[in-house]
């Protein structure tokens, strides 16, 4: 280190990192996005709307992301046609429904405390009504 400089504290390191992006930002790292106006109530609900949605190709990256997670995971498999329909007709197993849940996730920039576009979160999440306490579920969320 040069004479006369100061160490940055980690808090001022990832600052730095938000507010003062190198390069393009297509890094794994998400960095807001600052050019945009900040939208706040147009998450969708229903595949229906992801089609409609103006970030469609990001929102279906993400989701495969996710799912390519629970894989990894081995939290679940991707079943084609026939087999959906053989686990269908066995009556002992019980299949509960999903939905992919989608959220905009914000970062709130240091330099003027404004909230940020950062990136899709989603996530898949089983229809809890359908479920019964100590059959499905090893926890008590009812």
């Amino acid at each position: 280190m040069k004479p006369g400089m100061r160490v940055k504290t980690e808090k001022e390191r990832i600052f730095r990192a938000v507010d003062e992006v190198i390069g393009d930002g297509m890094l794994e790292v998400p960095v807001p996005d600052m050019s945009w106006e900040t939208i706040y109530d147009d998450e969708p609900k229903t595949e229906k709307e992801v089609e409609a949605h103006r970030e469609c190709g990001e929102i279906r990256k993400t989701a495969w992301k996710e799912i390519q997670q629970l894989i990894e995971m081995s939290v679940g498999v991707l079943l084609d046609e026939s087999q959906a329909k053989t686990v269908e007709k066995d009556k002992q197993v019980q299949v509960l429904r999903s939905k992919m849940v989608y959220k905009r996730k914000y970062e709130i920039s240091p330099t003027d405390g404004k909230e940020y576009f950062l990136k899709w979160k989603v996530r898949l999440a089983a229809v809890g009504c359908a479920q019964e306490p100590g059959v499905n579920t090893v926890w008590n969320t009812f």
